[in-house]
């Protein structure tokens, strides 16, 4: 029935190209070490959303969140977006049949994502599309949609939570248009992540505490070494200066045994002058 009512010859393209999704805006930043990185916010009012993503930095003690390699990000992403493709083609093909014949669509690989999402958001085609639904997809799905095909265009790292959250989207948008086929790869490719999630956060934050406590023991250590340094130093202080006392006290006793030469050497020298005068009153 569909298919016989859908007024597909006489209906104008649509699917506008979209250079940039909705709610994305891109940012410079200078890290902690002088490198300029590249920042991602992606946010979505409706839905509370934000993922604030970065290329990660160099920083030892990092408490941020974690990264997957870009090549796993990647992979997944480009992954999820062609089953999402496939998900539009194959509902589209079944609601607007004549449409994509129409238009010579051939397999889902012909039309990019953001333009699936247009033909299924266009209300032109509400009326075919809408009862085919297992409800009307939230803004916050579609935003989710949408930034899985411009992350992976795009090539910008995010985090690891904010891809398991873009996966959960695209798991629900399948099971929106009846796919469970996809939906249920999708599911398990979240459930994965958020495991590997958990223990990449695991393992860093006991990597985390051990270095902490490593340091604080360096800490101590190199308090104990300070104040032996002190404790040295005020010893060195104290011979050097006792030396000095001696080398003081020599000296003073070297010019006392001087001034003691000298007088002794006076009394004889007038011992010896008194000596002829008491001669010759003889």
């Amino acid at each position: 029935m569909a298919e016989r009512n859908c007024p597909s010859q006489h209906a104008t393209d649509s699917c506008s190209e979209q250079t940039t999704s909705p709610g994305i805006e891109k940012a410079r930043d200078t890290s902690d070490n002088g490198r300029r990185s590249e920042i991602l916010d992606v946010s979505d009012a409706s839905r509370g959303l934000r993922y604030a993503s970065a290329r990660p930095t160099n920083r030892d003690l990092d408490n941020g969140p974690c990264f997957l390699p870009y090549q796993a990000q990647y992979l997944i992403l480009t992954r999820t977006q062609s089953l999402l493709e496939e998900c539009c083609f194959e509902f589209l093909g079944r609601c607007l049949s004549d449409l994509i014949r129409d238009r010579k669509i051939e397999c889902a690989s012909m039309l990019e994502l953001h333009k699936w999402l247009d033909i299924l958001v266009d209300p032109q085609w509400h009326a075919f599309v809408g009862p085919n639904l297992t409800a009307a997809p939230t803004a916050g799905v579609l935003h989710d949609i949408r930034t899985v095909r411009h992350l992976a265009v795009y090539r910008t790292p995010i985090t690891a939570s904010a891809i398991a959250q873009l996966v959960g989207s695209a798991a629900e948008f399948a099971v929106i248009l009846k796919d469970t086929r996809r939906a249920s790869p999708l599911k398990k490719l979240k459930t994965g992540l958020n495991a590997q999630i958990e223990l990449m956060e695991k393992t860093r934050r006991e990597a985390r505490d051990v270095m902490i406590k490593q340091l604080d023991g360096l800490t101590e250590q190199r308090r104990y070494l300070l104040l032996k340094q002190k404790r040295l130093g005020e010893e060195v202080k104290a011979e050097a200066g006792q030396r000095i006392c001696e080398l003081l006290n020599r000296v003073r006793e070297g010019q006392d045994d001087l001034v003691k030469n000298e007088r002794v050497a006076q009394h004889k020298r007038g011992s010896n002058d008194a000596s002829p005068d008491a001669a010759s009153e003889g």
